[in-house]
């Protein structure tokens, strides 16, 4: 038997929505047209503005993930109208690359909203793990 955990990417890190770095990297992106300069650019030029180069590396590759799973337009958006678009579009970026936060926002965030429920308990995200029928 498969567990809800074998079936989910758990790779994601502590970096949250990261909007911002999302506008950033899609800004050098929408410039150059290609992942593999925009990566170069991103850690070299330290879009991030980061002390260490380890963390550069890590968010440039947890942000290009992200950013991968967004269309042209999209980005576009991100880009062109961050005030409206920023914050939406970060987090449809991470429900497109993270599986397990998209089920978890369908199928307990949803159903808290619905019934007006707006305090998040650990015991949701263990009856959303325990069941394991997403």
């Amino acid at each position: 038997m498969i567990s809800t955990l074998d079936t989910y990417n758990l790779g994601f890190t502590a970096y949250g929505l990261g909007a911002s770095h999302a506008c950033a990297l899609a800004s050098v992106y929408l410039r150059l047209g290609d992942w593999d300069l925009t990566k170069r650019e991103a850690i070299d030029g330290n879009v991030f503005q980061q002390a260490k180069s380890t963390s550069i590396s890590r968010l440039e590759r947890e942000f290009r993930l992200r950013l991968q799973t967004l269309t042209g337009e999209q980005l576009n958006l991100l880009v062109e109208n961050p005030a409206v678009a920023r914050v939406p579009l970060a987090l449809l970026a991470v429900f497109k690359r993270y599986t397990l936060i998209r089920d978890f926002a369908e199928h307990v965030l949803a159903e808290k909203v619905q019934v007006m429920d707006f305090e998040l308990r650990p015991s949701d995200y263990a009856s959303f793990i325990e069941d394991g029928n997403h």
